[in-house]
């Protein structure tokens, strides 16, 4: 059993992929209080045309971006 969730990421404000969200996001559990949460914008990109774009273009692309934090560590507070 793996300790990381893939998932996609809808953000209210960028719509990205016109509004059906952002694959290629994932968390991981680090251990029972701290959770790792990265927001990937190009694996969503990459995810959602199927590897139609040449790497040599990332340079040109216009990124988003994401309107939250994203990479974070959250950690449980009791």
């Amino acid at each position: 059993m793996s300790d990381k969730l893939w998932f996609t990421f809808y953000d209210m404000r960028k719509k990205h992929n016109y509004g059906y969200g952002m694959p290629g996001n994932w968390m991981n559990l680090l251990s029972p209080t701290k959770l790792h949460w990265k927001l990937d914008e190009r694996a969503g990109i990459m995810a959602t045309l199927e590897g139609s774009i040449d790497p040599r273009d990332w340079e040109e692309a216009k990124l988003r971006g994401f309107s939250v934090p994203d990479d974070v560590i959250m950690t449980k507070v009791e």
